[in-house]
């Protein structure tokens, strides 16, 4: 389950990058110069280019935290296996599907290790 979290904050991450890089910066269309009412055809308005800048800063900060979350989740599977190991010595009945021993009483516990 915490896999599957992972991977969809990931996707999302990755998905906000792509809508930010893919959002044009003005709603007028190129070629268009910003309330002359002409067309340019230059380098662009007073002489600025296109510069990727946001987009890469945007990308390396999605995967950065994409990273967080993969290895917060390879954290938290290391510690679900050390505690199935020690409820697995404390009781012989416990199951690690439902995370349960059969108790003396007959009912089902939650190993609480």
């Amino acid at each position: 389950m915490n896999k599957l979290i992972a991977l969809v904050g990931v996707a999302a991450m990755i998905g906000v990058g792509t809508i930010a890089a893919a959002t044009p910066a003005t709603a007028a269309p190129w070629g268009y110069n910003h309330g002359y009412g002409r067309p340019y055809y230059g380098r662009g308005y007073y002489g600025r280019g296109y510069y990727p800048g946001a987009a890469i800063g945007a990308g390396i900060l999605g995967f950065a935290a994409g990273a967080a979350i993969a290895g917060a989740a390879a954290n938290n599977s290391a510690g679900w296996r050390a505690h199935v190991a020690d409820c697995s010595d404390a009781y012989r009945s416990y199951d690690p599907r439902s995370d349960t021993y059969l108790g003396y009483d007959g009912l089902r516990h939650r190993c609480a290790l």
